[in-house]
């Protein structure tokens, strides 16, 4: 990914002022004795990114980050193939489904090391800049990481497509089904064929499976209507975004849930469910 060069600087070593209003409200994202975090980049763009974010929505996405108190550093890879610490796609989602940041690379390096704190404290400001004192926009912080190459974009989303059980229990939860999510392909291409078992130039059959057997969470593919003998085109991608999306919306809250209308002809369905032993 290109990020945008009409972007603005926010250098860290003159903005004592700001520093203060923005990291030391939340004492995760403090200074840190290890950073690589010296002049990033913001751009602010509610067309591109989406406007009328609502700021207690990023709030809620910003603290599902986990790892904001830790200064130890890391390494980012891009794609989830061999050995790797942190794997990109890499999102965080509000409760309600209407914000999302996401950690993005740009370039052809296959890594960046970075610290936990340095990306909080990069998407605090993206989110203060952006959606509280730019009037609800989306945008994209730039020239994060050793070498510079980690951006974070905010943008908005629609969840229309999203359906929550109205049931919960505590034994169901997002972190179940984020270790799941973890274990999962998330390649924006090719785009693959789902659809009956054994069918001609079928990639993978339906239903299509995807759960380990230490975790209480499986994520199914279901054809529309439970017809298994419809065709379908995705990646595994939208797959994992829509697994996110799910944990974010449902499984956060003890509850199942439904992202319907997915593919290229809306035919096939993403279901998280709770699982109480390894087979049907």
């Amino acid at each position: 990914m290109d990020f945008p060069s009409s972007a603005y600087q926010y250098r860290m070593s003159n903005a004592h002022e700001d520093q203060k209003r923005f990291l030391n409200t939340s004492p995760s994202i403090g200074n840190s004795s290890h950073s690589f975090l010296k002049d990033i980049s913001i751009q602010c763009n509610g067309r591109q990114f989406g406007s009328n974010l609502n700021y207690e929505s990023c709030l809620d996405a910003f603290r599902t980050f986990h790892k904001g108190d830790s200064s130890a550093p890391y390494e980012i890879h891009r794609g989830r193939t061999g050995l790797f610490q942190h794997a990109l796609p890499w999102k965080w989602v509000s409760e309600d489904g209407r914000c999302v940041f996401d950690i993005v690379m740009r370039g052809t390096a296959p890594l960046e090391t970075t610290t936990g704190r340095d990306i909080a404290r990069a998407a605090w400001i993206l989110l203060n800049e952006c959606v509280r004192d730019h009037g609800n926009q989306g945008g994209v912080v730039s020239n994060i990481g050793q070498r510079g190459t980690l951006g974070i974009i905010l943008r908005s989303y629609d969840p229309v497509s999203i359906r929550c059980s109205d049931d919960a229990t505590e034994e169901f939860s997002d972190d179940k089904c984020e270790i799941v999510l973890q274990a999962m392909p998330a390649e924006i291409s090719p785009a693959l064929t789902w659809g009956p078992i054994d069918g001609p130039g079928v990639d993978h059959d339906l239903p299509w499976s995807l759960y380990l057997t230490s975790h209480r969470c499986r994520f199914r593919v279901w054809g529309r209507d439970g017809n298994m003998n419809l065709r379908d085109t995705m990646t595994f991608y939208q797959l994992w975004t829509a697994g996110v999306m799910l944990a974010a919306m449902c499984a956060r809250s003890g509850k199942h849930g439904v992202f319907e209308h997915m593919g290229e002809y809306h035919d096939s369905i993403w279901k998280t469910q709770k699982i109480w032993e390894c087979h049907d």
